[in-house]
């Protein structure tokens, strides 16, 4: 069973932040109940060089590239609040930094996952080294080895991350909060206009499988319409 997740936030895809956590949430499925967090995973992946937009591989990332991302970042923060869950952020000083600049203060309410690969004999102490970046005064986790390979007597190797959690980090479960993801579409019809809404407010039409196009953005009090 499932006992966390996290999403790797994509800041150059079409998808936001609230869908790229909806594409997480279905893949869950009915596990999403019995997750201790859903961790928002900010950082910067060189073995996906796209999800990022350029300037954050250089030395000074454009301000409007780290206002996007915050915006992203609040989009799927608020996303996995709306289902019950518990969101917590698992970055690094680096990354944080460059994807945030000056706004990464915005999400000090939020725990912190902190990837803190440990070479100075602190290990799994959740405490140490002191927290020093994004106005977080501590973390609910650390991840201090990874990719350690590990190998059985049948020459089998996976490399596996060693992380430590406060117990916090986990409330009891199932969570009884949690609201399942609900993207019914209702289809009203007048003369030969048909007009879709969702349950979920924050839902988009290529989330409500089974529906075929083309459809035409129309008012927002009616997101989208065809001629039928």
């Amino acid at each position: 069973m499932l006992t966390a997740g996290y999403c790797l936030i994509n800041f150059t895809t079409n998808y936001n932040g609230a869908r790229q956590i909806r594409e997480s949430l279905v893949k869950f499925g009915p596990e999403a109940a019995y997750l201790g967090f859903v961790a928002i995973d900010v950082e910067l992946n060189a073995n996906v060089p796209s999800y990022y937009p350029t300037s954050f591989w250089t030395a000074n990332p454009s301000p409007s590239d780290q206002a996007n991302a915050v915006v992203r970042i609040n989009q799927a923060v608020q996303q996995v609040l709306q289902v019950g869950l518990h969101p917590i952020i698992y970055t690094n000083p680096n990354s944080w930094s460059t994807i945030t600049g000056p706004n990464g203060i915005d999400f000090t309410n939020l725990d912190l996952w902190d990837w803190k690969i440990d070479t100075s004999g602190n290990g799994p102490n959740i405490a140490l080294p002191i927290v020093n970046y994004g106005g977080w005064i501590g973390r609910v986790g650390k991840q201090y080895q990874q990719d350690l390979v590990l190998s059985n007597n049948l020459s089998m190797q996976i490399k596996v991350d060693f992380d430590v959690f406060d117990r916090s980090a986990f409330p009891p479960l199932p969570n009884p909060n949690y609201r399942p993801l609900d993207l019914t579409a209702n289809i009203q019809t007048s003369a030969h206009l048909v007009k879709i809404s969702w349950n979920n407010s924050s839902a988009d039409l290529e989330e409500s499988r089974g529906l075929n196009g083309p459809w035409t953005q129309v008012l927002a009090t009616s997101p989208y319409s065809a001629i039928v």
